[in-house]
């Protein structure tokens, strides 16, 4: 039970995460988009510089997490064995 409840705040963190990633979902269907619409989504997804800037944001979050959690690990360790 003490092992789960140190992993609390780690399943809370990752639910965090997928709430703000499942946010972008559109869940109600719009009327359907005119052709200037189309246009402007065909263009912004013609861009990869918006996927490459998404993916490294991602990707430098995730390693200062991670990073994070390993300094929490050792300071909580440390305090253990004081």
């Amino acid at each position: 039970m003490k092992k789960f409840i140190k992993k609390i705040p780690v399943i809370l963190g990752l639910a965090f995460v997928l709430v703000c990633l499942a946010s972008n979902v559109k869940v109600t269907k719009a009327a359907e988009p005119t052709s200037e619409a189309i246009t402007v989504e065909n263009a912004e997804m013609a861009s990869p510089t918006g996927s490459k800037a998404i993916a490294a944001a991602i990707a430098i979050g995730l390693a200062a997490m991670g990073g994070a959690i390993g300094m929490g690990l050792s300071i909580s360790k440390a305090e253990e064995g004081i």
